[in-house]
């Protein structure tokens, strides 16, 4: 091929908009793509939030059982002890918001036997 022909192949796709049109489809694609990739991780994350929501409220549960199940006998044993600063570290470390606190602090005062 001549240069000729390649300045004028190369004008009539310019000229054509053919270049400007798959450069646009390429862009949208690409915009897209990161669109529904940002709404999949805002889906994810409020998921992942949900099961954290979710795990904490049974470990307070549970966490706020024990402690009350202790402090309506009195006493605590080791094992109480240790099953329940677990479960309270647990909780907080879920971003409990402190309501077993104070249970778990009234469960801690009392003696060991």
């Amino acid at each position: 091929m001549t240069v000729n022909l390649w300045v004028t192949l190369i004008s009539a796709v310019l000229g054509s908009g053919a270049l400007t049109a798959v450069v646009t489809a390429a862009l949208t694609a690409h915009r897209e793509r990161k669109k529904a990739a940002a709404q999949v991780s805002a889906a994810e994350a409020r998921a992942a939030s949900a099961e954290r929501q979710a795990l904490m409220m049974l470990t307070l549960d549970s966490l706020q059982a024990r402690c009350r199940a202790i402090i309506a006998k009195g006493s605590r044993t080791q094992t109480d002890t240790q099953q329940i600063i677990i479960q309270h570290d647990i909780y907080k470390a879920l971003n409990g918001d402190g309501w077993a606190d104070a249970l778990f602090t009234s469960a801690m005062e009392l003696p060991i036997v």
